[in-house]
């Protein structure tokens, strides 16, 4: 039998032995294995040549322990001119290389990473968000062997299901740097294989979850609305389709809106958009924005015709999962302020801010579903009662306040 060689992994739990020698005629035996620790450990027995059939290893070549079986023990019968080669080592918990995340975000890499992770390696990384939520995936590093597959048949990293057009997943092997994918819902899977045969340093993913594109409603007097709201994210990882955020004010009131940021796809400021775009709109009149508007000069503050003012954000699908997101397009998003206007002073007399003065009363809409009583007892806690709607004029300013929502 040939000389044994340890090697120390950085990680503590981390233990890796390696030998390879000719099996002569007749029995054979593999010396015990003992491994440090009660961590879950893997064996793996390689015959590099024609004759391996000789090599009897039972059902499978890739032995296991749990925690308490620490001692391992492999035969082999008389096999001409068969090569072995074994590879011990620990693993960091009792799941081994598998995991499911759930943090807002983290890391994780390869088994012993940046070291050479061991080969025959099956692991599978579930992450999951909260509902209304997708998985944003950042790879800055990844080395797969061997570098020229295009099938990655060897050692390979899967990701999916990711949001795009075409296949649903993405099969990764090679030398990669920088790649961003995005969920396609709230569960992000990765399969991790490596072969018998070829170690590297294996990848490094980071993720972190956001936020699904939500209709909002905007009444205060003054106030900011941005999408996304944090600044690490995009407009590109949103669900495609229409996001409305409508700014309500009461009546006697204009909306005056100005944009600090306002970049919704890649391509220059323009007034074209086919595809991803801004929309502001109110009494009819609408004006549209895609490309970069930031800073131009062209962009001055905008004014509702009436009390309401609506943005809406149009999403295409983004690239397919073939295709990594650009780092062009992290900055997509918008950012704006609002002001209230006051235009008819008679429509605010002696009433808050929200309320909307006639005769001797304020009047208020509550966006609630309730009964009778129900609705009284929340106008008592306004400090009111509900309205008596005693003239035509009085009936037709409630339409108003109603339909102007």
């Amino acid at each position: 039998m040939g000389s044994e060689a340890a090697v120390s992994r950085r990680n503590p739990f981390s233990i890796a032995t390696r030998q390879t020698s000719l099996i002569a005629d007749g029995g054979a035996q593999f010396q015990e294995l003992r491994l440090s620790g009660s961590v879950a450990a893997q064996v793996e027995v390689l015959a590099e040549t024609e004759a391996a059939k000789g090599l009897v290893l039972g059902n499978s070549s890739v032995l296991r322990t749990s925690g308490r079986g620490q001692w391992l023990a492999l035969r082999a019968r008389s096999c001409r001119s068969c090569y072995y080669r074994a590879v011990v080592y620990a693993l960091n918990s009792r799941e081994g290389c598998n995991a499911t995340l759930t943090r807002t975000r983290g890391e994780w890499h390869s088994p012993h990473h940046p070291d050479f992770y061991p080969p025959g390696l099956h692991c599978f990384i579930t992450i999951l968000a909260p509902s209304g939520y997708r998985v944003l995936l950042r790879i800055p590093f990844l080395e797969l062997p061997p570098a020229n597959e295009p099938r990655c048949e060897h050692d390979s990293l899967e990701i999916g299901p990711l949001a795009g057009r075409g296949p649903r997943s993405v099969v990764l092997c090679g030398s990669r740097r920088n790649l961003t994918y995005l969920s396609l819902d709230e569960r992000l899977s990765i399969t991790f294989r490596s072969d018998p045969l070829l170690e590297a340093e294996g990848w490094t993913v980071k993720y972190e979850f956001v936020r699904l594109c939500r209709n909002e409603t905007h009444s205060e007097a003054s106030g900011r609305v941005c999408y996304p709201p944090g600044k690490s994210t995009s407009l590109l990882y949103s669900a495609p389709g229409d996001c409305h955020f409508a700014l309500v004010m009461p009546l006697g009131y204009e909306v005056q809106l100005s944009f600090s940021t306002l970049q919704v796809s890649a391509a220059r400021a323009s007034s074209s958009c086919p595809d991803n775009f801004l929309e502001v709109s109110s009494g009819g009149t609408e004006h549209r924005f895609c490309g970069n508007w930031t800073g131009s000069a062209d962009l001055s503050a905008l004014r509702s015709a009436g009390n309401v003012m609506a943005i809406r954000v149009h999403l295409e699908e983004p690239p397919g999962s073939s295709k990594p997101l650009t780092l062009s397009a992290a900055s997509l998003g918008f950012c704006a302020t609002y002001d209230a206007v006051l235009v008819n002073q008679s429509l605010a007399e002696d009433c808050e801010f929200g309320w909307v003065s006639w005769g001797l009363h304020c009047y208020r809409v509550f966006n609630e579903s309730l009964s009778w009583a129900k609705a009284n007892d929340v106008c008592a806690l306004q400090g009111g009662h509900l309205a008596s709607v005693t003239t035509e004029d009085l009936q037709a300013l409630l339409d108003a306040m109603l339909f102007s929502r």
